[in-house]
């Protein structure tokens, strides 16, 4: 009988069916903090698509699972992320983007960036 160390007996576990909305977006790496990301949640500025009905989320206890949408200012850009994954813990960066897709829009350019002149007339 061999003798393995715990870690190589025990098979890591799956990752959970659901996870509380704060602690998704900390995992996410969406906000630095996870009492950052309570507050925001708090405030009640998030919204929550799931089959296609939308509601709004003020409570951090919020369940969120793969196929939400999640939808919320920050710094005055609209962000809607699609969670694919709930997430084991807070890991790098690469890990983080795995749990969600950036469907957020586009910012709208300025009408003039200035890679060109202003009409003048002649």
């Amino acid at each position: 009988m061999t003798h393995l160390p715990l870690a190589a007996r025990v098979a890591p576990a799956p990752p959970p069916a659901t996870q509380r909305i704060d602690k998704w977006l900390w995992c996410a790496r969406i906000f630095r903090t996870r009492t950052l990301a309570t507050k925001i949640v708090a405030e009640g500025s998030m919204r929550l698509t799931r089959g296609g009905d939308t509601m709004r989320v003020d409570k951090p206890s919020c369940l969120v699972r793969p196929g939400d949408r999640i939808a919320f200012l920050v710094g005055g850009r609209l962000r809607v992320l699609e969670v694919r994954a709930c997430g084991l813990r807070r890991g790098p960066a690469r890990e983080a983007a795995l749990l969600y897709v950036d469907r957020s829009p586009q910012p709208a350019s300025p009408l003039n960036s200035g890679k060109e002149a202003p009409c003048s007339r002649s």
